[in-house]
């Protein structure tokens, strides 16, 4: 809905924190995605939500946890 996109931003932030706090770019369908962070940037609520999670400090921290278990599996896959 349009309305909560632009104005509910604490039902925005809810959500997002629910179901996009490490995932703002998702996949649709069939090879497509949407990058949320540029599909509801015309969005108030919803820009202001999802800039809180897109924070660098959050995004640095992903980055480096996802960097370990990227070692970790390629390690686990030399095995082979």
């Amino acid at each position: 809905d349009p309305i909560v996109l632009r104005d509910e931003t604490s039902k925005l932030r809810e959500i997002v924190d629910k179901y996009f706090l490490d995932t703002w770019v998702i996949h649709i369908y069939a090879g497509l995605t949407a990058d949320l962070s540029l599909e509801w940037d015309r969005f108030p609520a919803a820009k202001s939500a999802l800039d809180n999670v897109l924070r660098e400090d959050n995004v640095k921290r992903m980055h480096i946890g996802n960097a370990k278990l990227i070692g970790q599996c390629m390690a686990e896959l030399r095995a082979y």
